[in-house]
């Protein structure tokens, strides 16, 4: 049986002294403060040069485990810091150092000064300065003062939609203010990768154009520092709307990055253009079709209530038109009806 060194003690020994011994010497020895940095606006934690999500319990944890120093017989160490309100200022707060000894761990009490300091972390920095990289200009297409609106607000909700999924992603990606204005809105975005990313979206889903500029701003370590303008056009056709073509009607049956499908409204014969054809003329945005109510129908025509009078008429029954209920959607075009 070994003997402790300083009191003769049989028993366990951590080293040359028992448990007793050993605890009366200065195993852990905090530093006299840790500082921890914290965003006045977002609550992010400066950890070395980067600004982290993170408590500032927990970055005053590990700062404390670095900076404390150990006797040699502890193995490890780590410390419980409580929860507190990260205010500027110092805190003397009850903490617990849970210290590995001889396969053991043994929990010491001691009052720690952490200090918080208050800063602004890049990010909020930039956006309460009204920083950004680039501005997407939404406008809207000629579809007519009803299907305008609708389609201008779908792509406005896509917009926001995409700039809060991508900035997750990328911190910069923060959308510092919209402005309204004529024909459209202006979003000014912090992240140019952001807002390309967005803008691609926009141009799949609705079948918009994309036109891209930039402007020089300044200079930094000796790089142009540019501002990009990315201009967003909706389509002045859309799914569901009636147009002209080559002088017959036709509906749009999709609109694509560089390519919108026609059906004429007669034949049924599909027909495939590029997106800003000139030689296209519209006729009626989809919210603007009218629904009639089907008195009979024939194998060549069908005859229809006209919804403006309640008049009975006989329409050409599309070609490839199998399926007709109660009632069909028709446009009007020098007041005559045609089945869409």
């Amino acid at each position: 049986m070994e003997f402790c060194v300083e009191c003769g003690a049989e028993e366990k020994l951590y080293g040359h002294l028992c448990k007793d011994c050993l605890l009366s010497k200065d195993l852990i020895k905090p530093p006299a403060h840790v500082s921890v940095v914290v965003c006045r606006a977002c609550d992010k934690v400066l950890k070395g040069s980067r600004w982290l999500e993170t408590s500032p319990m927990e970055e005053a944890g590990e700062s404390l485990g670095k900076e404390t120093k150990t006797h040699t017989e502890v193995t490890g160490l780590k410390w419980e810091i409580p929860d507190f309100e990260p205010e500027k200022g110092e805190h003397m707060l009850e903490c617990n150092a849970v210290a590995s000894i001889g396969g053991e761990e043994l929990s010491l009490p001691f009052k720690v000064s952490v200090k918080i300091g208050m800063q602004m972390c890049d990010v909020c920095s930039r956006m309460r300065g009204d920083y950004y990289e680039a501005i997407i200009q939404l406008r809207r297409g000629d579809l007519g003062s009803q299907g305008s609106d609708r389609d201008l607000a779908e792509a406005d909700a896509g917009i926001l939609k995409a700039i809060s999924e991508l900035g997750k992603a990328d911190k910069m990606g923060f959308l510092a203010k919209t402005e309204e204005v004529t024909g459209g809105i202006d979003y000014y975005l912090g992240s140019m990768g952001v807002a390309r990313s967005v803008t691609r979206k926009i141009r799949d889903s609705k079948g918009a154009s994309i036109t891209e500029s930039r402007s020089l701003v300044g200079m930094k370590d000796g790089k142009e520092l540019y501002r990009w303008t990315i201009l967003i056009r909706l389509p002045s056709h859309r799914a569901g709307d009636v147009v002209v073509f080559e002088n017959e009607l036709h509906a749009v049956e999709s609109v694509g990055r560089k390519y919108m499908n026609l059906r004429h409204l007669l034949s049924g014969k599909k027909t495939r253009i590029q997106v800003g054809s000139g030689n296209l003329k519209s006729i009626a945005p989809k919210e603007n079709l009218e629904e009639a109510v089907v008195v009979s129908k024939a194998e060549d025509t069908v005859q229809v209530l006209d919804p403006r009078n309640m008049k009975t008429v006989t329409l050409s029954r599309p070609a490839g038109l199998k399926d007709i209920g109660e009632t069909v959607i028709v446009v009007r075009q020098d007041e005559e009806l045609f089945i869409v």
